[in-house]
C-alpha cells in the first residue's frame, strides 16, 4: 500500500499497473509521480513520471507504447473501482541531473476512433447509444437520457466522435469503465448513491470558489428545419429548466434581476422535430447556467470522486459549503505526499443562505 493520509473511510489506496506489472516494491523507488485526470468533456488521461536508475533496464521495461495500464482506487486495501486504458506517448529527458521518462495514456474510449463508418442511427437517445455500443462490442449503461425520437447521421466518422457530439449537444457525459462498459448519462448522476462528501478541517486541504454572470442567459431558442414537411420547428429553454444544483439563487434569476432578459438564439440548429429542438434549447440553457459557479478543492485521496458525480462540501462556510457537480478530478500520487485528489466542480446556482449577506431580492 502506498503511504498516504487517512480519510474517515480508512487509508486511501492508489495502485498502478503498467503492462501487467504492478509498480510496487523495487519499482516504487523509481516512481516520481502518477496523475490520473477524469473529465466530463475529455478522455480520462494518465501521466506517469519514472526515474531511470543506474540499472537502465529497470526503468526502460515500462516504456512500451501500446502497453495497457490499470489504476485501482480504493480505501484500506480494498479496490473500489478501476480505470483501464492504453499508453500512447512516451518521452525521455536526460541531463546532468538524471534521466526521466514520462508516459501518457488515455482510457479505452480512444479505441473507438480507429474505425470510421457511414451509418444512420434511428431511435431515441437510449436506443441510439445502445446500438452504437453494440456495434463496438461494448456493454451499454445508459442512465436518465431523453426518450424523444432522434436520427443521427454518422458520415465517415468514428464512434467516439459521434458519442462525444451527442453528449456535448445534450449535456450528457460518456466514458468507458471496467474496460468494456460504455457509461452514458446525465451530468450529476452520483457514482455512488450518496455521492462524495468532504468536510472542512477533516478531508479538505484547500478550497476555492468563484461565480460570474458572464455568458449566462435567461432564455434559449433553438430553431431547426423539418425538410420532409418543409417547415421550421422551434423549442425554448427558460430559467425553469435549470436544475438548481446547489439549491439556492440561480444564475439566470440573478441575470434577470440585474439586467433583464438576456436571450440566445440557435438558428438552423439541425433539429427536425419539435421535441428535438426543445431538448436542444433546454440543454443549452442548462449548459450556460452551469458555467456560473466554478471551484476547486484539494483533499486527501478520495477514490469515489469522479467526473459527473455530486460533491457535498460541509463546514467550510457560505458559499463554500453546498452541493455541486464534479467536472474534473485529478488523482495524484507521489512517494513524498502520498495519494491526494484535486477536484474541479461547478453549479448553476448558489447554495442557500445569500439573504443573510445580501438581503432579500
Amino acid at each position: 500500500m502506498f503511504p498516504s493520509l487517512t480519510r474517515s473511510e480508512g487509508a486511501p489506496v492508489f495502485e498502478l499497473e503498467l503492462d501487467g506489472r504492478s509498480l510496487h516494491g523495487g519499482s516504487l523507488r523509481n516512481l516520481l509521480s502518477v496523475e490520473l485526470k477524469e473529465s466530463m468533456d475529455q478522455l480520462d488521461a494518465l501521466t506517469v513520471r519514472i526515474n531511470v536508475p543506474e540499472r537502465v533496464v529497470e526503468g526502460l521495461k515500462f516504456t512500451r507504447p501500446g502497453a495497457g495500464f490499470k489504476v485501482r482506487l480504493g480505501h484500506s486495501g480494498a479496490a473500489m473501482r478501476e480505470v483501464v486504458g492504453d499508453i500512447l506517448d512516451v518521452s525521455h529527458s536526460r541531463s546532468a541531473s538524471g534521466w526521466e521518462i514520462t508516459l501518457a495514456g488515455v482510457d479505452r474510449l480512444h479505441r473507438l476512433k480507429k474505425k470510421q463508418l457511414t451509418e444512420v442511427w434511428e431511435g431515441n437517445h437510449r436506443q441510439v447509444i445502445t446500438a452504437i455500443a453494440g456495434a463496438c462490442g461494448l456493454t451499454p449503461m445508459v442512465e436518465e437520457v431523453s426518450a424523444t425520437g432522434s436520427v443521427r447521421m454518422q458520415l465517415n466518422e468514428d464512434a467516439a466522435t459521434v458519442l462525444s457530439r451527442i453528449a456535448k449537444e445534450n449535456n450528457y457525459f460518456v466514458r468507458i469503465e471496467q474496460g468494456n462498459i460504455l457509461r452514458f448519462g446525465r451530468h450529476g448522476l452520483p457514482y455512488l448513491s450518496e455521492g462524495v462528501t468532504l468536510r472542512w478541517g477533516q478531508d479538505i486541504l484547500d478550497v476555492q470558489l468563484s461565480y460570474s454572470l458572464n455568458d449566462v442567459v435567461t432564455e434559449v431558442t433553438s430553431r431547426g428545419q423539418d425538410y420532409m414537411q418543409d417547415n421550421w420547428v422551434e423549442g425554448r429553454g427558460t430559467a425553469a429548466d435549470v436544475r438548481r444544483i446547489s439549491g439556492g439563487l440561480t444564475a439566470p434569476d440573478m441575470v434577470l434581476m440585474a439586467f433583464g432578459p438576456v436571450t440566445r438564439f440557435l438558428d438552423n440548429a439541425g433539429q427536425s422535430q419539435v421535441s428535438q429542438a426543445q431538448e436542444r434549447a433546454q440543454s443549452e440553457m442548462r449548459e450556460s447556467a452551469e458555467k456560473f459557479l466554478n471551484g476547486t478543492v484539494k483533499c486527501v485521496g478520495t477514490p469515489e470522486a469522479t467526473s459527473g458525480a455530486n460533491l457535498t462540501i460541509v463546514d467550510a462556510g457560505w458559499p463554500l459549503s453546498g452541493i455541486f457537480i464534479i467536472k474534473e478530478t485529478t488523482h495524484s500520487f507521489d512517494p513524498g505526499s502520498g495519494y491526494t485528489t484535486s477536484i474541479t466542480y461547478g453549479s448553476d446556482s448558489l447554495p442557500p443562505g445569500h439573504e443573510r449577506y445580501w438581503g432579500a431580492p
